[in-house]
C-alpha cells in the first residue's frame, strides 16, 4: 500500500517500491503542475529533519524548530535541570498572579510550537507541555516559570535525537501507567507509548476526564484511554503489508489488569460504578489477539 500524508501544500509519499512513488508523482504533477520533489535518506519536512539509517532505524530532529521557541523566549534561560519540569509541575497557585495580555499570548505562542516538537521530534517534553497546554488561556507567572524550566532543559538537549525503529519480527509492545488524583480537582494523569522494538512510534500524556475512587480504577481508566491507538497502530502496520508477530500490554497494576482481561465477573460492589464502556476494553483485547501483562 502507498501512504500518503498531506498537510497543506506538503506531502510525503513512501511505498517499499519506489517505482509507485515515481508513478504517484507523476500523476500528480499532471493535475497540479511541477512540484518540488526530495527523495533520499535525508528530508525537511514540517520542521523535522528526517535520516533514514542503514540500520533500518529512523533519525528524527527538531532543533531548528526548538531554538525558534528559545529565541521567542527573550528573557534569561541560564541555570542546569535534569527534567522538564519538577515534581509540583501539575500544582496550581490560585494567588499567583495572572500574565499581562502580551506575555499571555507569547505563553500561548511558545506552547503551541512546543506541542508540535513533543509530539514529532521530543517525546521526552510531553507530559510538560501537555499541562502547559491546559494553562495557555489562563497562565500565571507560575506557569511562565514553569515555561522557562522547560526551555532551560531544551536547551540542554538541544542536540538529542529521537530514534525509532522495528524489529524483523515485528512484536508491538505498549506500556501504560496512570497517576492517581495528582491534578487540583483530583483527575489522575494517563501516559503511554507503543514500541515496534526500538524508541517509541506513538505516546500520549494527558489528564483524564473522570474523577476515579482509586489507583486501580485510575490505570483502568488509563487503559482504555490508550488502548484505541494500540489498536489503530496495529492495524495501521498490517494495512502496509506488515503482520504483526505479537502484541503486548503492559501495565503495573495487576487488579486493573484482572478486571480487563475478565470485565465484570471481576468487579466488585466498590468498582461497578466505572461507566460499562470502560469493560470494552476486554472485548478490543480479545478481538485483537492483544495480550495483557504485568510490568
Amino acid at each position: 500500500q502507498a501512504t500518503i500524508c498531506w498537510y497543506v501544500d506538503d506531502s510525503k509519499i513512501s511505498h517499499i517500491n519506489p517505482n509507485v512513488v515515481t508513478g504517484i508523482i507523476k500523476r500528480l504533477e499532471e493535475r497540479f503542475g511541477e512540484m518540488s520533489v526530495v527523495r533520499g535518506k535525508k528530508h525537511n519536512f514540517l520542521g523535522m529533519d528526517v535520516e533514514f539509517k542503514e540500520n533500518r532505524n529512523i533519525e528524527i530532529t527538531s532543533k531548528g524548530y526548538i531554538q525558534e521557541c528559545i529565541d521567542c523566549f527573550g528573557e534569561s534561560l541560564e541555570g542546569k535541570v535534569s527534567t522538564p519540569a519538577s515534581y509540583t509541575l501539575f500544582g496550581i497557585d490560585d494567588n499567583c498572579e495572572a500574565l499581562s495580555e502580551s506575555k499571555r499570548g507569547l505563553f500561548h505562542h511558545i506552547v503551541a510550537k512546543l506541542l508540535y516538537v513533543a509530539k514529532r521530534g521530543r517525546p521526552d517534553v510531553d507530559p510538560t507541555v501537555a499541562f502547559l497546554c491546559t494553562r495557555v488561556t489562563k497562565s500565571t507567572t507560575e506557569d511562565w516559570e514553569k515555561l522557562r524550566r522547560l526551555l532551560i532543559y531544551l536547551k540542554q538537549t538541544l542536540n538529542d535525537v529521537r530514534i525509532i525503529g522495528a524489529n524483523e519480527d515485528i512484536v508491538m509492545k505498549s506500556f501504560v501507567d496512570a497517576s492517581y488524583a495528582v491534578h487540583n480537582d483530583m483527575r489522575g494523569q494517563t501516559g503511554g507509548l507503543t514500541s515496534l522494538g526500538t524508541g517509541m512510534i506513538h505516546h500520549k500524556s494527558s489528564k483524564q476526564k473522570l474523577n476515579t475512587k482509586s489507583s486501580t480504577e485510575s490505570e483502568l481508566v488509563g487503559c482504555s484511554d490508550y488502548l484505541p491507538y494500540t489498536i489503530w497502530i496495529k492495524r495501521f502496520i498490517g494495512e502496509q503489508g506488515y503482520k504483526v508477530k505479537e502484541s503486548i500490554f503492559y501495565q503495573d497494576n495487576e487488579s486493573a489488569i484482572k478486571m480487563e482481561t475478565k470485565g465484570r465477573s471481576s468487579a466488585s460492589g466498590k468498582s461497578r460504578h466505572i461507566d460499562i464502556r470502560y469493560f470494552f476494553v476486554k472485548d478490543a483485547m480479545d478481538r485483537e489477539g492483544i495480550d495483557v501483562e504485568h510490568c
